[in-house]
């Protein structure tokens, strides 16, 4: 333990908390951390602390209003389907809101991106080496609606913590993991499902990653297969249980409205419709009011394809892939927010990217890089003008 504390680049990582806390600052100074979803976690942690529901709604009615939003009745406010499972965030929040009332609620997600972009660098100073990672780390900071979704009352940032930590227990070097491992990355993802509907993401990189190497070294059972066969299967049951248990929400109807049809059918032949909309109109947002942020997103398209033999690309396509399905389904642009909670596949992704990049070298036909330290030949290739006015984005259904 002692001798991993002398090996942590603790300077390294006070610069990154430290240009966080900066990014923390000038984002909140100037907007409030409130966005709609805070109602719903709101509602769930005054209950939380022993108020009655009449109590808790009148302390949300009365927080919301300053911001200009209505609160929906208590029968929606206590009772949505689609937030209801997510009780981690609310439950982590109880002894900050008796300490601070609903503002406190900030505390959570602060803390966690902190710990997210944390682990990101760690995962990334194992695979894609510690400078090239950070270099990533402040495009990320740098980017106001990634550290507004980030540090706002919302559950985007504990995901993002959680799947990062995933990350960490993962085999990017193609090499079996324990089983504590698997396990760990299992109880992380039923964290995830009771923190918001993003099982699919880790899922869908382990599922991805596994497909490569299984091409690769032409047998099924690789390092990545139990990861992609726990992951995908808890994913799917935990979410199906929560449909069963949590109807007030449904999936399917919030597709056929996003698609204006009637029919399962008909709505799938309107995703290319769809999904060409989402894209353009988030790109056009981003290069509006956040020029990091679709920096980092060009990069990381850049990464994936570029370096599509290798297995950080795999993670990131497969964590892309089930981004789309969350944001197609829910029919809305977001600006990336739902691909928040796998925001550490596109870090080391682009980081890999940049290493390359710098080191001006070819690859080698591996599609399995080495761990940082080895050395070895790798794949080579404004003013707060931002503001949280968009109500298109941040009003969204189905977040």
């Amino acid at each position: 333990m002692m001798q991993a504390a002398r090996r942590w680049p603790w300077a390294v990582a006070a610069l990154v908390i430290g240009a966080y806390g900066i990014a923390v600052w000038s984002t909140f100074h100037t907007m409030p951390a409130f966005a709609p979803d805070t109602r719903y976690y709101a509602a769930m942690t005054l209950r939380l602390t022993g108020l009655s529901q009449a109590e808790s709604y009148e302390q949300v009615k009365a927080f919301v209003e300053q911001f200009g939003y209505d609160t929906p009745g208590p029968g929606v406010l206590f009772g949505w389907g689609l937030v209801a499972p997510r009780i981690v965030y609310p439950a982590l929040s109880v002894p900050f809101v008796m300490a601070f009332g609903i503002p406190g609620m900030q505390v959570v997600p602060v803390i966690a991106m902190g710990v997210g972009l944390l682990v990101t660098m760690l995962v990334g100073r194992r695979t894609a080496g510690l400078a090239a990672t950070v270099a990533v780390l402040f495009l990320l900071i740098a980017s106001k609606r990634l550290i507004f979704y980030g540090g706002a009352m919302l559950t985007e940032s504990l995901s993002f913590a959680m799947v990062a930590g995933i990350a960490l227990c993962l085999p990017w070097d193609g090499r079996r993991r324990s089983r504590r491992a698997l396990l760990v990355a299992l109880g992380l993802l039923l964290l995830v499902a009771f923190t918001r509907q993003a099982t699919l993401i880790p899922a869908g990189a382990a599922v991805v990653a596994w497909i490569g190497s299984a091409l690769r070294e032409r047998r099924w059972r690789t390092a990545w297969a139990p990861f992609a066969l726990w992951l995908s299967v808890v994913a799917v049951v935990v979410q199906v249980l929560q449909s069963i248990l949590f109807p007030g929400f449904s999936q399917l109807t919030q597709f056929l409205l996003a698609t204006k049809t009637d029919s399962l059918s008909d709505a799938l032949a309107q995703v290319p419709t769809l999904t060409w909309t989402i894209i353009t109109s988030d790109i056009y947002l981003m290069a509006t009011v956040d020029i990091p942020l679709l920096i980092l997103i060009v990069l990381a398209v850049i990464a994936g394809i570029v370096r599509w033999r290798h297995v950080d690309a795999h993670l990131l396509i497969g964590a892309v892939l089930a981004t789309f399905l969350y944001n197609i389904t829910n029919g809305t642009p977001t600006m990336f927010r739902y691909g928040f909670p796998g925001l550490v596949f596109v870090v080391v992704a682009v980081a890999y990217l940049l290493k390359s990049a710098v080191e001006q070298r070819l690859v080698p036909v591996s599609a399995v890089d080495p761990v940082a330290t080895q050395h070895v030949v790798h794949h080579g290739v404004g003013r707060h003008a931002y503001r949280l006015g968009n109500e298109q984005i941040d009003t969204q259904r189905g977040q």
